[in-house]
């Protein structure tokens, strides 16, 4: 994804080593399932699914939807479960999915005849969705299996074991509020610098600082810095705390807040167990577990003044350093000459 070329007072500051890229931003739609009735149908529960119904919905609102749930759900799980998504039908649908360190959860508005939970392959239904044609999508549950139909086109879902799946945390009470667009642009302008090596997993993260109404985040993989100050509306005027989350998480959040208005942020007290953050938005929701672990000391690293600014079209700086990185390592600084009103 190309950066913007326009100039910005808000852009980070960003201290470059190493080629990075940015977190693709897709919007987010709300997903409408119709479930009607088939005879003899029986209820969803968690020891028995020998049902039959039928759920329909638009094909770009299910694709949308099962792709963020897809990311949360766990790569090498430690049981089977985790690798579903869990499709909860009560007053209205809920997705839900967990790798146990990161929960997700979206609603949406249903015409629901019957209730019941069914636990279906997370990356399966993903991949489903984004292959079928344009089309309607029907889901019908049938004994130990899911058929999902959309035109011409036809799947058949394996079901998971529901009772193994893991509850879900709740969220915590809502520390404040902030524009889903603002906090996006934030992340992915910081997640950028975050590591990527796990034997230091405190580089992965993003360290999130609150200070009354101030919010600064801050990531860095020792060889570059990328620090980002936001404020917020906070419930607490004289809040002051601060968490370390895996910076794909944040990530995440904000890919699915994206298309919102506003989002919440909760954030545990540092005495509960659970040290959990969450974000909110309309009818989704996300929460993960806080990183162990200290973010190193950076504020030293950004001058407090300098002897120089230099005003560059983003465009043409990014042109001019795609054509050295050609006959250069992606190891090796680049080294930038300013000279006479030139780069």
């Amino acid at each position: 994804m190309k950066p913007r070329s326009t100039p910005s007072t808000n852009n980070p500051q960003v201290l470059h080593r190493r080629k990075g890229g940015e977190v693709n931003m897709k919007s987010a739609m709300n997903c409408v399932f119709f479930i009607y009735p088939q005879k003899n149908s029986l209820l969803i529960t968690t020891s028995s699914i020998d049902i039959k119904k039928f759920m329909r919905v638009p094909h770009p609102q299910i694709s949308k939807t099962t792709l963020r749930h897809e990311t949360i759900g766990s790569k090498r799980p430690i049981m089977t479960a985790l690798l579903g998504i869990v499709i909860d039908v009560q007053k209205d649908v809920t997705l839900s999915a967990s790798d146990l360190e990161t929960s997700a959860k979206s609603s949406f508005n249903a015409e629901v005849k019957e209730t019941g939970r069914v636990l279906v392959p997370g990356r399966l239904l993903s991949e489903i969705s984004k292959n079928i044609p344009n089309k309607p999508v029907s889901f019908t549950l049938d004994g130990n299996r899911v058929l999902v139909t959309a035109g011409s086109a036809k799947f058949t879902l394996p079901t998971l074991p529901i009772n193994e799946y893991p509850n879900l945390p709740t969220l915590p009470e809502t520390s404040g509020n902030i524009t889903s667009e603002l906090f996006a642009t934030a992340v992915n302008q910081v997640a950028i610098a975050a590591g990527r090596d796990d034997s230091l997993p405190t580089l992965t993260g993003i360290h999130v600082d609150i200070n009354k109404e101030s919010i600064t985040l801050a990531a860095t993989d020792r060889y570059r810095l990328a620090v980002r100050e936001i404020n917020w509306t906070p419930n607490d005027p004289e809040i002051t705390t601060s968490a370390l989350l895996r910076a794909r998480t944040l990530a995440d959040a904000a890919r699915t807040i994206a298309n919102t208005k506003n989002v919440s942020l909760a954030i545990a007290p540092t005495s509960s167990n659970e040290r959990l953050v969450g974000f909110s938005s309309e009818a989704k929701s996300m929460t993960s577990r806080q990183l162990d672990g200290t973010f190193p000391p950076y504020r030293h690293l950004l001058p407090a003044e300098g002897i120089a600014t230099a005003i560059i079209e983003v465009s043409k700086l990014l042109d001019s350093v795609r054509r050295v990185a050609l006959v250069t390592d992606k190891t090796v600084p680049l080294r930038l000459k300013f000279k006479d009103s030139t780069l």
